[in-house]
């Protein structure tokens, strides 16, 4: 049960660790853009990248990116 007043749209209920998995992606140039939804923790994510050519060369790489929320002000004036 949500907690009194807790909004539902902004109530975070994706906690998946792993957010996006392409065990078998072919590129066609070498090259690919890849687009994939964080889940609603805010926390980073270790991106881990292994690969090989046709030929048997083999490649990886890691890297870190970050999940955040979107943030806002709103001013407000003092009341009297």
């Amino acid at each position: 049960a949500a907690a009194p007043g807790a909004d539902k749209e902004t109530t975070p209920r994706d906690f998946t660790e792993t957010v996006c998995w392409l065990p078998a992606l072919v590129l066609a140039n070498g090259e690919a853009e890849i687009a994939f939804d964080l889940a609603d923790a805010v926390t980073r994510y270790q991106v881990t990248i292994v690969s090989h050519s046709l030929d048997g060369r083999l490649g990886a790489n890691t890297m870190e990116i970050a999940a955040r929320l979107p943030s806002g002000v709103e001013p407000k004036s003092p009341q009297e």
